[in-house]
């Protein structure tokens, strides 16, 4: 029998329960989490009674993403219909109103969002479109800025052939990759750009339509993507050539969340990948690299099985010793140890 995920602890969000939506949990810098509800997007912070408001709007909120980084505190990116609205600290900074801005064409409503600091301490915000087209622009979090400020795109590619981009996730610098932005799109196709924002690898999907990529995490070091699809599966693919390294039957039904943890042993080799499904399981892995060549190594760690709901949400705690869940139309963030395994 492998060792089981032990539930240590349940936090209540007082009837303000995350909607039905993919990846609808992150984690903040001091052990708070932040997901969607309705048209709220709201902070829970452990030991407090009250939840705390980062936006509100009357128009439905599609996609949102968060991050920790250390010089700046948390970042929190929010897509709506109208435009894309940047918090950090929890307080308004930019909106990024692209249908206003003449791109290439006309494109979309965001579907997803991603972000990441380059070497200069800029905020590089990433949107993938219904319409399959990739923008994206910098910040500067030093600049002064309110809710009037607007930032313009600097560029609209589609590379995804007016597919809907539905997952994307952006590299960091505290690894090396050859893929600043890892894309997939409704018809389960990924594109890997490259530092210039540029596309070096589009990989066409092998299966049908209905192969629709839910989320993207790059991992083993920078040097692979996983991708998990609606037909219940995880792809780890090469971001040095986009080969497909190894393929993982994790659910029975639609992934609705993957998240991942960088550095998993005292060595910091591995990284822990999670993932959970529409039926009911939350899966986690050791993902890692060989050494000398680009080939994914995966060991299956544990499951778990719940009953009667529908995860939405994952997300790793600081250090990677607990898994938080959310699930749709419950009004509790749900924890899990994984140090001891």
């Amino acid at each position: 029998m492998p060792p089981q995920l032990k539930l240590v602890d349940k936090y209540s969000l007082h009837r303000n329960s995350p909607s039905l939506l993919y990846n609808n949990l992150y984690p903040l810098g001091d052990n708070a989490f932040v997901y969607l509800s309705g048209n709220t997007v709201f902070r829970s912070t452990p030991g407090k009674k009250d939840l705390s408001c980062i936006a509100s709007y009357t128009e439905p909120v599609i996609n949102y993403f968060a991050a920790f980084f250390e010089q700046y505190g948390n970042v929190v990116a929010i897509v709506n219909q109208l435009s894309v609205d940047l918090y950090v600290s929890d307080k308004i900074c930019v909106s990024l109103v692209y249908d206003k801005y003449a791109l290439t064409r006309s494109i979309g409503v965001g579907n997803c969002v991603s972000l990441c600091l380059d070497k200069t301490g800029m905020i590089c915000l990433f949107i993938g479109t219904s319409t399959g087209d990739l923008i994206y622009t910098d910040y500067d979090p030093l600049d002064s800025g309110d809710r009037t400020t607007r930032l313009v795109p600097k560029s609209s590619t589609n590379t995804h052939k007016l597919r809907s981009i539905t997952a994307l996730d952006a590299s960091h610098n505290y690894f090396y990759s050859p893929a600043r932005i890892v894309s997939a799109d409704i018809g389960g196709n990924v594109v890997m750009w490259d530092k210039d924002r540029q596309p070096y690898c589009v990989i066409p999907s092998l299966d049908s339509e209905s192969e629709c990529a839910t989320a993207v995490k790059i991992c083993g070091e920078g040097k692979l993507a996983a991708v998990s699809f609606g037909n219940g599966k995880v792809i780890l693919y090469s971001t040095a050539d986009g080969h497909r390294n190894v393929e993982i039957c994790a659910h029975a039904r639609w992934i609705n969340t993957m998240a991942c943890f960088h550095g998993f042993d005292a060595a910091r080799r591995g990284d822990l990948l999670a993932t959970a499904g529409e039926d009911g399981t939350v899966q986690l892995f050791k993902v890692d690299h060989s050494d000398g060549e680009v080939a994914a190594l995966v060991c299956w760690l544990t499951s778990i099985q719940l009953s009667d709901v529908i995860p939405t949400g994952l997300c790793f705690e600081a250090g990677g010793k607990s898994i938080a869940l959310s699930c749709y139309d419950i009004p509790s963030i749900s924890v899990f140890a994984v140090s001891d395994l």
